[in-house]
């Protein structure tokens, strides 16, 4: 799965070669780092969705470049890049005011914290994803829905600390919720 083989190298090509990219997909590629990311940021202000799901090596560097570099971004999937932090997804969350979509499954450091500025930045976000995130409590979920009132799909599974006082919240501030997973 993913392109083993591509690397930063190659990405900083397409990031000077393609700037008017507005999709771009890196699947596994597991060899692209924050170096690679930070080129597209600079590269491609007008990306609207970027698939990161299972780059292992994409940290907060990346997404703080994302946030200052390309404000349009509507979709973000950074499932298992298990190392990014609150810090990075604050960054994301202010600096990417029309998210839709962000995909945080298995993201493991992040808590409360970074969910809560989620809820605060990104208040047009349609479709959050949090399963694994086992910091992530009542308080944080509650956050979300406070903020993101037009949230419609919410995906919750294996948030082992996720009670029934969360979920009411939820309940009473997603009128148009579509999907929960639990």
């Amino acid at each position: 799965c993913g392109c083993n083989k591509i690397t930063d190298g190659g990405l900083t090509e397409v990031s000077r070669g393609c700037p008017h990219l507005r999709s771009l997909n890196l699947y596994k590629c597991k060899k692209i780092t924050d170096v690679g990311v930070t080129e597209v940021a600079r590269g491609c202000p007008h990306l609207q969705s970027l698939d990161l799901y299972c780059c292992e090596n994409i940290a907060d560097a990346g997404l703080c470049a994302l946030a200052q570099g390309c404000p349009h971004l509507q979709s973000l999937d950074l499932n298992e890049c298990s190392k990014i932090s609150n810090a990075g997804v604050t960054e994301v969350a202010r600096g990417c005011p029309h998210l839709l979509s962000l995909h945080l499954n298995r993201c493991y450091k992040i808590t409360d914290a970074g969910v809560a500025e989620v809820a605060r930045g990104c208040r047009q976000l349609q479709s959050l994803k949090l399963s694994y995130c086992h910091r992530i409590t009542d308080a944080g979920v509650t956050e979300v829905a406070q903020g993101c009132s037009h949230l419609q799909l919410l995906d919750l599974t294996f948030c082992y600390t996720i009670t029934d006082t969360g979920l009411t919240e939820v309940a009473r501030r997603c009128p148009q919720l579509r999907s929960l997973d639990l």
